[in-house]
């Protein structure tokens, strides 16, 4: 990350079901005291980044989501899906728009510690499968 940024990309993280989300939504009026400025979320849950998948994704809720810019979530249609690489070039587009254009605090809050790892680490640029390659696999997959 961009040393240049004025606040870190700060990660809340760990097992399903700890209370990290309900923990960050009761503090948020304190994050933002102590940071002098508002604070917003980027999704790191790959189920919530889905538009309407809120049964079994533990979505915030309606009135949490009102409390802060949210990112990320629920911006997939079904039958869609977004993969490894589509949430990472999109969310260093957000990182950076966030911390170095609005100088704002991010939260990186829930979900895969793949998605956290690959925002906390980086990740191999993959080049697209070609639709040849892809057309091949589903012929042998039917066959």
């Amino acid at each position: 990350m961009d040393v240049s940024y004025k606040y870190p990309l700060i990660f809340i993280l760990g097992p399903t079901g700890v209370g990290k989300s309900s923990w960050f939504y009761r503090s948020v009026g304190i994050l933002e005291k102590a940071c002098g400025a508002a604070v917003e979320v980027l999704n790191c849950d790959s189920v919530q980044c889905y538009k309407y998948v809120n049964i079994g994704s533990a979505k915030p809720s309606l009135e949490e989501q009102k409390k802060v810019v949210h990112h990320q979530l629920g911006v997939v249609e079904i039958p869609h899906e977004i993969t490894l690489g589509d949430y990472y070039r999109a969310s260093q587009k957000i990182i950076s728009d966030v911390l170095r254009e609005r100088a704002t605090p991010l939260f990186v809050l829930g979900g895969s510690g793949f998605y956290a790892q690959a925002l906390d680490q980086g990740m191999f640029e993959v080049s697209p499968i070609s639709e040849e390659i892809t057309n091949q696999l589903q012929d042998e997959l039917k066959s």
